[in-house]
This record gives structure tokens, sequence and C-alpha cells, in this order.
């Protein structure tokens, strides 16, 4: 568990995370300060910024005058931050199509993984058991801000590359429920994060759906993607 932080700290986070994740910009303390209803001035949130620096959860890049979140923020976000929000209404409707159709569940699936991807503009995989790995959308990755120059490209060719076997390390510990993977401590690489759930299949048989992206992803909804696969499959995955 991530150390707490007290409640303006705690708000001048979030905004944050929550604004780094809209622009893909470093956050600067008046942003903060008349975006998000901070009840302080520019530089009592540059102060609490400060604050945050020191203990691990922003940085600065080298280039800007504002504030980035680490792994760290963004697991404080996970664990303290998240907001329930219901999938929209288009998503919604497309998967609920494909989870009519007379077809393979296996072909469902790989329909479902591809609607997410899409909607979602991040990269989804989907296990049917630990050696059998499908994934779609892997060219969403390559164009997010984060991994724009050569050694960030470098950095995720080798994600993609070893992402059969980091499938298979966590293949047999997803639990029924959704589990956030965030940065290093995973296998899917350092700068992203995986939101994964397990389905089940017939009899004791499982297979597990995942979503990666950055760490600079929309944790809210990414997670409600996920739910929403986990709970709509179980009406056809005996097919």
């Amino acid at each position: 568990m991530s150390a707490q932080l007290d409640k303006r700290q705690s708000s001048v986070l979030e905004a944050i995370v929550r604004e780094y994740v809209r622009t893909a910009e470093p956050v600067g303390s008046m942003a903060v300060a008349e975006r998000y209803n901070i009840a302080a001035s520019p530089a009592t949130v540059r102060n609490d910024m400060a604050d945050l620096e020191q203990d691990g959860f922003i940085r600065q890049p080298h280039t800007s005058a504002g504030r980035v979140p680490t792994e760290k923020a963004y697991q404080y976000y996970v664990d303290n931050f998240l907001r329930e929000v219901d999938m929209p209404r288009q998503e919604e409707k497309a998967l609920r199509q494909v989870w009519s159709l007379d077809e393979t569940a296996r072909a469902i699936l790989k329909l479902t993984a591809k609607i997410i991807a899409s909607f979602s503009e991040e990269s989804v995989f989907l296990a049917f058991d630990k050696h059998d790995v499908y994934y779609t959308g892997l060219a969403n990755l390559f164009s997010q801000p984060e991994f724009i120059d050569h050694e960030q490209v470098y950095s995720v060719s080798a994600i993609i590359d070893r992402l059969d076997e980091a499938v298979a390390d966590v293949y047999d510990s997803v639990p029924d429920n959704v589990q956030v993977f965030i940065g290093k401590k995973h296998n899917f690489g350092s700068q992203c994060s995986a939101i994964i759930t397990r389905y089940r299949a017939t009899g004791d048989d499982f297979g597990i759906f995942g979503l990666l992206g950055p760490t600079r992803m929309d944790y809210d909804l990414n997670i409600a993607r996920i739910k929403y696969v986990h709970n709509g499959v179980r009406g056809f995955i005996t097919k």
C-alpha cells in the first residue's frame, strides 16, 4: 500500500494524474489550481508538488517546468482515486452485437479484443491457455506520445517480443476479478500498465483477457471496459 498523503496533497496528486492522462503534457501548478478546484493558491500547490516530488510521486522532465506522475503516483491513484464509470453506449452496443453472433467462443473473444483495442486505443491480449496467446492493437502502443523516440520505440518492440512470455508468467495467478499491473511490478515493461481478468471456459478451464498500454492511461474507463468483458463473456463462453 502506498504511503498516505494529507487531503490537499491527495487532491493535488489526483489532479496531476488526471491532467497528465488527459494531455500527455507535464503539469504545472497553475493548471492544477485553476482547473481542479484545489482550495489553495498556485504557490501553495507548488509547495505541495515539491513535497510530492521529494516523496517520489512526481518527477520533472529535463526540458519542462511542469511535472509528470511516476509509477508510484499511478499506483496511488488506482488504490485511492478510481471512479466507477459506465461503459459508453456505443462500445456497449458494439460488444453486445458481437456477443449475439452465432460463432465459436474463440471467434467472439477475438472480435471482443478487437473492439476493446479500437475504442480504448490500447493493445489487447487474449490467452486461451498459457501457450496460446492472441493480441491485437499493438500499433496503438507505437502511437502513444510516450513512445516517440528511437530508444522508446526499441523498448516497446522488446515488450511486444516478450508478450507471450509475460502472459505465461502471470497466467496462473490472475484472479477472477480485475487486476492492475503497473510498471516494473510485472513483465509487461516498466513504462506500461496491464489490466487483466480471468474468464471461465468449460469445466475447470479458463483464459485471461487483458489490456496493455502506457502507464499514462485512463484507468477508470479501461478498468470498466475489462470488468464489462469479464461479466459479459459468460453468456456465450460455452458455445
